[in-house]
């Protein structure tokens, strides 16, 4: 069986447990992803990471709050830019509350990465950008929705894509499961929407 046969089984797979609602946790084995992939953790980053698409959608799942973007996905993060069709992005609460650095997983399909030093384009890819500024979203042609989409195909995909990279568990959620833990600000501010800033630690 050659690597893309496996990938496509493996895949399979994850979507089948996930649909049947399996209380176990499905492990995405590391190291068999394809796609582009990138982290930025630099000690003192402040500048503000933020995400822009056509259409967001924001739920919650466990600790972290998750955002679905879709139509010309922008993340800038100082002079890193990724551009992609559609992304899924996961924001760790939990760690922020623990260190003030907020660290964002960020799949995206139809990717291109500008570092400033070079630039790579691939169909799919994953980041880990850090920071201890900002987090912002935006959605250019409509207003971000609360919405659980955790069973659709491009958050199966991303979720499996982010266990191939972290050698992390795929679990099933149940919708509404936990409360959202990171809000929009207020309709009445401009178009960027910060999240509201959680207490830096102790």
């Amino acid at each position: 069986m050659n690597r893309m046969r496996l990938q496509l089984l493996l895949a399979s797979l994850v979507v089948i447990v996930l649909a049947c609602g399996d209380a176990h946790a499905f492990q995405a084995p590391a190291g068999l992803f394809d796609g582009l992939t990138y982290s930025r953790n630099v000690a003192g980053e402040s500048k503000s990471l933020v995400l822009e698409a056509d259409r967001v959608a924001m739920w919650s799942l466990g600790d972290e709050t998750c955002l679905m973007l879709d139509g010309q996905v922008l993340s800038r993060l100082g002079f890193v830019n990724m551009r992609a069709g559609r992304a899924v992005a996961w924001a760790n609460v939990a760690r922020y509350r623990q260190t003030g650095v907020w660290v964002v997983d960020i799949y995206a399909e139809d990717v291109a990465l500008d570092t400033g030093s070079e630039s790579k384009s691939a169909p799919r890819g994953m980041l880990t950008l850090s920071t201890r500024g900002e987090l912002r979203f935006q959605a250019s042609k409509s207003k971000v929705e609360r919405q659980d989409l955790s069973s659709e195909p491009l958050f199966l995909r991303a979720a499996f894509a982010r266990g191939q990279v972290k050698g992390g568990a795929v679990r099933p959620v149940a919708v509404g499961s936990a409360p959202a833990l990171i809000q929009p600000a207020s309709a009445q501010l401009p178009q960027v929407q910060p999240l509201i800033p959680l207490p830096p630690p102790p």
